[in-house]
């Protein structure tokens, strides 16, 4: 019983009648015809790309024995003349596509012979793939061609291969099997001396046409459209999953295949399965299939849609007619609320049933009807696919032949990932098809290995919630939790920062410590300093757990007071003199230091402190602190004592307090000297806020290790040439800052500036991308970190350096964070806290000796972000338990001696190669009209244009319930930086959807004292027209002036040109479509205005034209150009319009 037969009877017994259409009978008309709505969109789409064989359907056998030619081209044409649609040729006449009878409806079939060298082996196989791929790879000519064509490989005298490639507007996959099974009866009755076997067919596809019109006029097509309209309301307009590339703008269409194999012991579960829980073996592959994406999926998309092909030959008539057929039907899945496996299984089967009593809903109708949201680089509706195939043709004897199927990669891929399964010798094989501009080939074959474990899950025990399915193997386990975490590394454990200073003293005694212009101060200086600053803080109560806040501009004197504070045992709290008086009260209230230190131009800030102030550049100050012993203070602290206090911007607004420990802080001084080996000889330039913990991490590892800081004061971080002028004549060799800072840095690199001694740039606090670095890496070892004060800092790196071919392979829009510091752990986790597999985005947890105390007076957020770790991870799944002999549990792996781990609220993903691809903070995703777009990705992208010093993309409410993405862009070229051109230069990079609606031009991103960019400071965009590459011009006619109004409603215009080209003016697809929806209703008296017209015409000028004239010319078939003085705009529309129709109609499976 075949599929459709099944779901007949399940809609019997669920009382769901699949409804009739009209009569279907024999029409003797010569034509010409009217295309299927399936072909009218594969014709349509070859008009773009005339040389495309994206809709080739080739099938090529290997025959072995006495192949008779002549006899097989008399097969290929009889079966030619009894299927009427393999004559047809489709052309363009009166404004509409039809098809017509070939003249020529005779085949020849072309014979090529072996390419044998003598002497040399010769790889039959590799050349078989050769001739296979080379001939299904031929364009087709809708127009002349009999769409139809064989050719032979002659092997040997009795060994063969033969193609036979077919275009798809007049074959689906169930015409493969009718071809074949008539070319074994044709071939075997031929070569006996006898005519055909068959009877004549009943009715011709063109009968089946005229009937599919007919149906779209009547009731059952309109209960139909009111189904699918109702099922699909609200669907999410794309399935965002996992991917090894960002998806293009300009897709390829490219794809691959990869096959695999279920085995026959899990084969016979499953159907087992199907059976217990009263299912299909497809709906229960298919709640496989919906687990498997939704566990690709961050965050998780509870609403996933898939396409599945059925054989749209639900009358008897067409059961053994070649023609294009199948339609594809959408399953629309809930997986909301966590459901068990059985639970999701009942939804399947509840969606598929549905589905299948609405099957005759032509699905190319159905999205012309539903006029989803455009976007050029999805296909609509649905992005995957999925289907269970009858079993493919298995090894057949005619008349002293063999015949074989060849398994064909045609190279191209309709969907982002399509999953065939068929029954093959009592096994389950499969194939996954997929996009190769979106994904790697090793990506493929671990989704699945996935998919056959959650299968596996699904035999296991129906009951499992799909997030705790099992996914990933043991070996998979084994690398995610414990290869790439491998880490510990021994380091003083049993000592505190000011030990590892006191210790570099006695080494460095007379080297320079701290450098402030033309001051200078020694290790033995600033040892002596600190003491006595030590002593004066211990009798005024300072020692271990007590805090100390300091609050002063770059001097000696501040890295004293920091020294003095850790060497009393206390914990000193940063703050920046650049903070507002409000900011700095909150600290002090929230942390109620009982001692502050600072200089005397900032007294008056601090006039509502109660507690001790000290001024260390006060003359009486000084006295005092002069007269204190310079031996070292009695220190009682421990390592897990409080180093310092760090505030950083809190969620509710207000700064929150993050407490450090002395030996989070020496482990991570001991990676810094164990990955960079700082020495006597270098000196660092710390461009960070004090208050920042990133300036920890740079005077510190320093301090502990021979080298000097160097200070500056902050005006010399804001001009780019000072800056540059003082790392060279300071002989600065490591520099810390941020990817902003590098990038300007880069920029000046090479004649205009010498680096001098620089020899490692450490980058952090930012996304960082090649183009930040591209000329900077010529000369300097640049360090890639990641890491958050909660977990002190760094917690990950890699080093780039000219001669690393990583950097070659980094260039990609965003360098890897690296790998985890020593004794530090790194997880990358789903919301249930599980591990995710290779490639797939999940939040970034962070454990080991780096961690953070927690929150200084705020133990529910300590709570909330600092949380218990799983105590193991087990992977064994219960067939495992069940075996052991020994009653152990099998492999689990520890979490090493730390029990917590740090909530980071960060994206990333794994590599291949063990390191880390930083994805951005997880709430500066934003969804614009469905879409989830990480506005890193597009700061990132625009940063590597040459002409830009700064970005910033935020999403703005521009008007209410719209809200649009604003860059914000700083440049001394700004003249060049028109919105056509930075609209042209993203559309190369990303996604339309991703480029924004207005470019804004400022001088400078506005920062806030700790070098993050001040939102609230930035302006509002103007309603002003941008700048574009042609001059205004008003418009004109009434038509024009009616197009102009409504431009500017959607664009948020003030004034709008009839030569701006829509998409200059920040408009997008989206926005296209609103715009079409209102003017089709304006004009819809006038012309017929389609979605396609929009692109073909996006100029006002030439969208009026179109609309005044008599245009019957302009009907001409698509991609025709159209007024010559507007090539050049027609190009780029053109370019928007290929993909946008390449993609809008994909879903069209060749196969059923």
């Amino acid at each position: 019983m075949n599929k459709q037969k099944i779901y007949e009877e399940l809609l019997k017994k669920r009382g769901i009648r699949a409804p009739k259409g009209p009569v279907l009978s024999r029409r003797n008309d010569p034509g010409p015809f009217q295309l299927s709505f399936a072909q009218r969109r594969i014709w349509f789409l070859q008009q773009f790309d005339p040389e495309s064989a994206a809709y080739n359907d080739p099938t090529a056998l290997r025959i072995k024995g006495p192949l008779d030619i002549s006899i097989l081209e008399q097969t290929f044409n009889e079966i030619i003349r009894r299927h009427q649609v393999l004559r047809m040729n489709f052309l363009f006449q009166k404004g509409k596509p039809i098809q017509t009878p070939n003249k020529n409806d005779r085949m020849t079939i072309s014979v090529t012979a072996l390419e044998k060298d003598p002497g040399k082996s010769v790889d039959v196989d590799e050349q078989i793939r050769e001739f296979v791929n080379r001939f299904s790879r031929q364009p087709f000519d809708l127009s002349r061609d009999l769409l139809i064509r064989a050719a032979l490989l002659k092997i040997d005298e009795e060994d063969y291969a033969l193609v036979v490639n077919k275009h798809h507007i007049v074959v689906d996959g169930w015409s493969k099997g009718i071809m074949l099974e008539e070319l074994k009866a044709l071939y075997k009755a031929f070569s006996e001396g006898k005519s055909s076997p068959f009877p004549e067919l009943p009715v011709q596809y063109s009968d089946y046409v005229q009937w599919l019109h007919e149906w779209m006029q009547g009731k059952l097509f309109e209960t139909q459209l009111a189904y699918w309209k109702k099922q699909l309301a609200g669907a999410p307009p794309v399935l965002e999953l996992a991917a090894d590339h960002p998806r293009p703008n300009m897709p390829s269409g490219g794809g691959s295949l990869e096959p695999f194999r279920i085995s026959k012991h899990t084969f016979r579960e499953l159907k087992a399965l199907a059976q217990q829980e009263d299912v299909t073996l497809f709906m229960l592959l298919v709640a496989a299939y919906i687990v498997l994406l939704f566990r690709y999926t961050y965050p998780r998309q509870e609403d996933i849609l898939i396409g599945t092909p059925v054989a749209g030959r639900n009358r008897v008539e067409l059961e053994n007619l070649i023609g294009l057929f199948v339609n594809t039907l959408v399953l629309r899945l809930d997986v909301s609320q966590n459901p068990t496996f059985k639970t999701l299984l009942k939804r399947v089967r509840a969606a598929a049933l549905q589905a299948y009593a609405h099957q005759d809903m032509p699905f190319e109708k159905l999205v012309e009807e539903l006029n989803p949201q455009r976007n050029l680089s999805v296909s609509p509706i649905f992005q995957v696919m999925f289907q269970l195939q009858n079993a493919p043709m298995p090894p057949a004897e005619i008349s002293g032949l063999t015949i074989t199927p060849i398994q064909i990669d045609t190279g191209f891929s309709q969907v982002d990932l399509s999953l065939t399964l068929w029954e093959e010798e009592g096994t389950l094989r499969g194939t996954c098809e997929y996009n190769t501009d979106l994904f790697e080939h090793a990506a493929i074959q671990r989704m699945i290995r996935h998919y056959k474990t959650i299968v596996e899950a699904a035999i296991d025990d129906v009951d499992q919630t799909v997030t705790h399915m099992p996914m990933l193997s043991r070996e998979e386990m084994q690398q995610l939790l414990m290869e790439w975490n491998n880490t510990a590394a021994e380091y003083p454990e049993d000592l505190c920062i000011y030990q590892l200073f006191a210790s570099c003293v006695q080494e460095h005694p007379n080297e320079n410590a701290v450098i402030f212009w033309d001051r200078r101060m020694t290790y033995g200086e600033l040892e002596r300093d600190a003491n006595r600053a030590a002593h004066y803080l211990e009798k005024m109560g300072i020692g271990p757990e007590t805090m100390v806040g300091i609050c002063m501009d770059n001097s000696l004197e501040l890295i004293t007071g920091i020294m003095g504070i850790l060497k009393a045992g206390g914990a000193y709290i940063p703050m920046d003199p650049a903070y507002p008086n409000q900011r700095l009260t909150v600290i002090l209230e929230d942390a109620q230091p009982p001692v502050l230190i600072t200089q005397e131009s900032y007294l008056n800030r601090f006039s509502g402190y109660r507690g001790r102030i000290i001024c260390l550049d006060s003359d009486l100050e000084r006295e005092k602190i002069a007269g204190e012993s310079a031996d070292c203070a009695a220190n009682r602290c421990r390592p897990s004592n409080a180093a310092c206090i760090i505030y950083t911007s809190g969620s509710t607004g207000e700064p929150k307090g993050i407490l450090i420990e002395n030996k989070s802080i020496v482990n991570l001084i001991y990676s810094f000297i164990r990955s960079y080996g700082p020495g006597p000889g270098d000196r660092i330039l710390p461009l960070t806020s004090i208050a920042s913990a990133s300036f920890v991490g740079e005077i510190l590892p320093i301090l502990t290790s021979g080298g000097a800081v160097v200070l500056a004061d902050k005006a010399h971080f804001l001009d780019m040439k000072k800056l540059a002028d003082l790392l060279s004549e300071s002989h600065i060799t490591i520099l810390s800052t941020v990817p902003s800072m590098i990038a300007r840095l880069n920029a000046l690199a090479g004649d205009t500036w010498k680096l001098g001694k620089l020899r490692l740039l450490l980058s952090g606090g930012e996304a960082l991308s090649a183009g930040d670095i591209d000329r900077l890496i010529s000369s300097v070892t640049v360090v890639n970190g990641y890491g958050l004060t909660e977990a002190t800092i760094c917690s990950t790196y890699i080093v780039l350096n000219k001669n690393d071919t990583d950097f070659s392979k980094q260039k990609q829009p965003v360098i890897s964070v690296g790998s985890p510091i020593i004794n530090t752990q790194v997880y990358i986790l789903d919301q249930q806290m599980n591990p995710v597999p290779i490639g797939v985005p999940g939040e970034i947890y962070i454990g080991g000796d780096g961690l953070a105390r927690g929150y200084l007076n705020n133990p529910g957020m300590t709570e909330e972000k600092f949380v218990l770790a799983h105590s193991s991870w087990l992977i064994a799944d219960k067939r495992e338990k069940k075996a052991s002999s020994s009653g152990e549990l099998p492999m689990s792996y520890e979490l090493s001696a730390m029990s917590y781990l740090y909530k980071t609220g960060d994206l990333g993903a794994w590599l291949a190669d063990g390191r880390i691809k930083f994805l951005g903070r997880i709430d500066t995703q934003v969804q614009i009209h469905g879409y989830r777009i990480e506005l890193s990705e597009i700061e990132t992208t625009l940063g590597l244009h040459p002409d830009i010093r700064d970005v910033v993309v935020i999403d703005r409410e521009l008007v209410p319930g719209d809200r649009r993405l604003v860059a914000y862009l700083a440049s001394e070229n700004s003249h060049k930086l028109t919105s056509s051109h930075l609209r042209e230069w993203l559309g190369q990079r990303i996604p339309e959807y991703m480029i924004p609606t207005v470019f804004e031009m400022v001088d400078n991103i506005p920062l806030n004292p700790n070098g993050k960019v001040d939102i609230d400071a930035l302006p509002v965009p103007s309603w002003d027209r941008p700048e574009l590459d042609v001059d205004y011009k008003a418009p004109q006619t009434v038509v024009e002036k009616k197009i102009a109004a409504v431009w500017k409603e959607f664009l948020l215009l003030e004034k709008v040109g009839i030569n701006d080209n829509f998409f200059d003016l920040g408009g997008h697809s989206l926005l296209l479509t609103q715009v079409h929806n209102r003017l089709s209703e304006m004009y819809k008296e006038k012309t017929e205005l389609t979605i396609v017209d929009m692109f073909r015409y996006p100029t006002i000028h030439l969208l009026a034209r179109f609309i005044e004239e008599d245009h019957k010319q302009a009907q001409q078939a698509p991609g025709v150009d159209v007024h010559d003085t507007y090539r050049k705009i027609q190009e780029r529309a053109n370019k928007q319009r290929q993909v946008f129709n390449r993609r809008q109609f994909k879903p069209l499976s060749k196969l059923s």
